[in-house]
């Protein structure tokens, strides 16, 4: 309902230059960020990384929930002449 409009007031928000001028300011500085704290920022990224592979292990193996037995089937079987 909500990510309509969202995504609608993002596209024209990401055609202003100062936008695209903040957007990339925030790109060289975290990419800064990385290179001035080297071993700490690479082993915080390798932990989201972990992190977001432990995620998709567990929703991928997820035992899944049993559906709900149709009572209607149970009906039709043991009343073979309805429908």
């Amino acid at each position: 309902m909500i990510l309509g409009p969202a995504l609608f007031a993002l596209f024209f928000l990401m055609m202003s230059s100062s936008f695209r001028e903040m957007t990339g300011n925030a790109i060289g500085t975290v990419s800064h960020l990385i290179n001035v704290y080297q071993p700490l920022s690479y082993i915080v990224l390798a932990g989201f990384a972990a992190t977001a592979f432990v995620a998709y292990l567990l929703m991928a193996r997820w035992p899944q929930r049993p559906e709900a037995d149709n009572p209607m089937i149970e009906y039709q079987r043991q009343n073979p002449d309805v429908e």
